[in-house]
């Protein structure tokens, strides 16, 4: 994509055959100046292609590090953790998608959705099958078929879809872009952006509606959010009685299963403040000011103590 585009701007005029002349031979000087060219190729080195890559002692790594960033949010009546005989229904679009876990700039650019590219890997739902077996898998993932007679609870994965770069961009109108430059030789090349706003229940509304297709027959729903940044969620965290940010977890969804059922304590704490809609925009200069008032502060996440 970048090699196209750059292409484009050289046959249009717009870059010069000098500058990507001058900007190679940059690179070439540096990769001398640090010896490259005396070592072995990359593909001949010791750790080219290594069998251990994927091995299960680099997959417990990275279990450990989803089981330490995930923050707990809210944890209503202590929810959690989860009896393993606990009756669960399992709901959500990003329930058992490998590739929603993994986000962006993984097997694709845009990354991917489903579980069949990604090698190896274990879904949340997956991770939850094999920690309980008395759990099930919404046939729809929309939770229509919640039965409080037959479900202690219910566990939604829920949450952004893979995205990188411009498409994740937010953005109320792509015309500010073209204005400021975009615009060459009379063509414009822009990603379009997916969304609006970074309110969840615009961007995904079959989320929320999900969740209060369990919470309304009387189940009580733990909700885990998959998403690359803190997006406005006011409405999912109040029909919830627990709530879990996942980041982007990868390829290791069993990691996050082990936390839900107690095998682990929640760790993480927030990095940055995670605003709510009656204040979207939140910055961490702001901390000492009597305007910031975030749904949750910087450093902000609980556990089972």
């Amino acid at each position: 994509m970048f090699i196209e585009h750059l292409l484009s701007h050289v046959e249009l005029g717009t870059v010069s055959i000098d500058r990507i002349n001058d900007a190679v031979s940059r690179i070439l000087t540096a990769k001398l100046a640090l010896g490259l060219f005396e070592k072995r190729r990359p593909r001949d080195r010791k750790w080219s292609n290594h069998d251990s890559f994927g091995s299960i002692a680099h997959r417990l790594v990275a279990r450990e590090a989803v089981r330490k960033s995930l923050v707990l949010l809210k944890n209503e009546h202590n929810i959690l953790p989860l009896s393993k005989s606990t009756r669960v229904l399992v709901a959500g679009k990003s329930a058992n998608n490998i590739g929603h876990q993994c986000g962006g700039f993984t097997i694709t650019w845009q990354g991917v959705s489903g579980n069949e590219k990604i090698a190896g890997g274990t879904s949340i739902w997956q991770g939850i099958n094999d920690i309980t077996k008395h759990a099930q898998l919404s046939e729809n993932g929309a939770g229509l078929d919640a039965d409080p007679q037959q479900h202690d609870v219910a566990i939604v994965v829920i949450g952004e879809s893979p995205y990188s770069e411009g498409m994740g961009d937010i953005r109320d109108d792509d015309k500010k872009i073209t204005d400021v430059g975009s615009n060459i030789n009379g063509q414009v090349k822009l990603l379009k952006a997916y969304g609006h706003s970074i309110e969840l229940s615009k961007l995904y509304p079959e989320d929320l509606q999900t969740i209060k297709n369990i919470s309304s027959k009387g189940i009580p729903v733990v909700t885990i959010i998959i998403s690359g940044r803190p997006l406005i969620v006011d409405q999912e965290l109040a029909h919830s009685e627990a709530f879990i940010t996942a980041w982007l977890p990868g390829s290791e969804g069993q990691g996050v299963a082990e936390v839900l059922f107690g095998d682990f304590n929640f760790q993480g704490k927030l990095s940055h403040s995670w605003p709510q809609l009656s204040q979207p925009k939140m910055h961490e200069s702001d901390k000492n000011d009597k305007s910031y008032q975030p749904l949750f502060s910087y450093g902000f996440g609980l556990n089972y103590q």
